[in-house]
């Protein structure tokens, strides 16, 4: 690899949003995380049960979220 390249490595896939995801936040355990997505959601998930719950539909596409 040069200088510049950067090597990514899929760990994980999760599959819910019907929209692009725009943003990412810590969850409330360390095993999850929160998305939000032009679909209108935001949706928890959890690393350790492959479980996604939506927990709001808000009337717009989520740009961020905060912890």
């Amino acid at each position: 690899m040069t200088e510049n390249t950067v090597s990514v490595k899929k760990v994980h896939h999760l599959a819910g949003h019907s929209g692009a995801v725009y943003a990412l936040a810590e969850g409330i355990t360390p095993d999850s995380i929160f998305s939000g997505s032009s679909d209108h959601y935001v949706t928890q998930w959890s690393f350790t049960t492959d479980e996604a719950v939506a927990v709001a539909q808000l009337p717009g596409i989520i740009y961020a979220l905060a912890p």
